[in-house]
This record gives C-alpha cells, structure tokens and sequence, in this order.
C-alpha cells in the first residue's frame, strides 16, 4: 500500500518525504534487496548491475548477504546528497526536470514515513538494516529453455549450450549471454551443497527476517525445483503464523507432483501470490 496522503502527486510526496532526507536519497538502497544465493549476488533495484557478496563479509556476517560494505558507502553517497553512478538511470529522469519522477520515488513510495526517516536518523549508512521487500533466487535450476532468458538463470539454457556449444550470429552484450554456459551461476552443484550464502539466509531467516519483511517473493531458475525452496516451505508448514506475505516465481510447467505440492503449501500461507509467465501457445497458452 501506498504511504502518500490522498490527492497528492508523486511530485510533492518526493518533495515532502524523501528530498528532506538528501535529493538522491531512495529507500530501495535500504530495505529492498534480490539475492541470488547461489552465485552470492544482489542488487537493491533492477536498474543498477547486481555486484558481488564478499563471501569474507558473509563469513563475519550474515546480513552481509545485503548488507555488504559496497551499499554502505551507495547509502553514504545518498545521505549526503551525492549521486551514485550505478543509479544512472534515475538521474537521467530527474535531469528532465522537476515534475518528472524517476524509479528513486516509486520505489520509496511503498515504505512508510517513519521508516524511511528511520533510514536516516537510526541505521544511517554504517548499520545493518532489516529488510521488508525481498526476492531471492536459491538456485539457477530451471526445466525450460525460454528465449528470454540466458544460462545464467537456468540449467537447461546451461545444458544446451554445454552439449552444443555457443550460439552464432545472435547479438550479446557485454555479458555473453548466449556464448557462456552459466557455470559461475552454479559453483555450488544444482543442490547447493554447502552454499554459505544460503546458510546465511536461513540464520536472517530465523533470526529477524521473518519478522521484519512484509514480502518474499522466490524466483529461479523455477522455484519449484529448488530443495532449499522447500526447505523454506517446510519452515512455513511448522509457523502458519508467520504474517509475511508470500510470492513465488514459477512457469507452472514442473512435474505434477511438485505443483499438487505447492498447492497444498498454500493453505500455510495467511497472503499469497503466483507469478508466472505465458510460455507456450494455443490450447496451453489459453488454459
């Protein structure tokens, strides 16, 4: 829910709230965050690139999976007015002028007041900070191949490319999407045996997370396919009395099995919502 009064723009919430904290302060950079557990990666917006967790600073600290000492300093750069490179994309709005309203304001509109002034006066840019939006990937395992996507995300885009090599004449960007095999997406195996990254999770998890988050949403690679997805399940099946609000990524395509099963994981759930996208055509795409 919104936490701007009623008839206001996003042009005057902007200016009330967040521009008396810095005017490039966006509360994303606090309690926003996707992780990919298993390659020990997060971004805190879908703007900037993802930058690795330091797997030294997850040892010390598990919050490190979002608190990591590069978003400290973006967060430094923000309370103090600068503008951090990485939020390009923002600037460039804003650069048009003031009744343009850049992602800075849309994702910080989904916080309450009080805790972004909080991001300010009590966590500052030194402390670790409780999430309340999150999206994690546990893993890359995923049984489609799906155009859009690359290796980096799924095992079969992985497979392909490592049974038949490279893709040719298809344009790339500087991450080779369609010439690498994914591997450094998957250096713990498909079971993510002895993942610290997920270790961490699970201590956040069980230590304050569920506690401090309104959303989790899980993506993949597909969800389904993850066993520390139903790790996480099972933990929800012993505490239906968790209030955060659930969210999963899947293609529905998995075995049946697995999809009887998430159905029947939903009654654990006190809110829930199904992501997925339409991969297939006629009769399939229709139902």
């Amino acid at each position: 829910m919104l936490d701007k009064k009623p008839n206001e723009s996003y042009q005057e919430w902007r200016d009330r709230v967040i521009d008396k904290i810095s005017p490039s302060f966006c509360g994303a950079k606090w309690y926003n965050a996707t992780i990919w557990l298993n390659s020990g990666s997060t971004a805190s917006c879908h703007h900037p690139p993802a930058h690795k967790i330091p797997l030294e600073e997850v040892i010390k600290n598990y919050k490190a999976i979002h608190n990591t000492e590069y978003k400290k300093m973006v967060r430094k750069q923000m309370l103090q007015g600068e503008r951090p490179k990485e939020c390009d994309y923002c600037w460039k709005v804003e650069d048009l002028g003031k009744n343009y309203v850049s992602d800075r304001t849309y994702k910080s509109v989904i916080y309450k007041e009080e805790d972004l002034k909080l991001a300010e006066a009590l966590y500052n840019w030194q402390e670790d900070v409780p999430l309340k939006t999150l999206e994690i990937a546990f893993d890359a395992n995923c049984n489609f191949g799906c155009s859009y996507c690359n290796a980096s995300f799924s095992t079969q885009w992985q497979s392909d490319i490592k049974k038949n090599g490279a893709y040719q004449n298809l344009v790339s960007d500087g991450a080779r999407a369609f010439q690498q095999d994914g591997s450094w997406a998957m250096k713990y195996g498909k079971k993510n045996e002895g993942n610290p990254y997920i270790e961490a999770f699970f201590k956040w998890w069980e230590d304050e997370l569920k506690d401090t988050l309104e959303e989790l949403r899980v993506t993949g690679g597909e969800a389904t396919m993850s066993q520390d997805f139903w790790r996480l399940i099972d933990w929800w099946n012993n505490n239906p009395e968790c209030n955060v609000r659930f969210s999963v990524n899947t293609n529905l395509g998995a075995k049946p099995e697995l999809m009887q099963r998430l159905v029947d994981a939903t009654h654990s759930f006190k809110q829930f919502d199904l992501y997925t996208s339409n991969e297939a055509y006629g009769v399939q795409a229709e139902y």
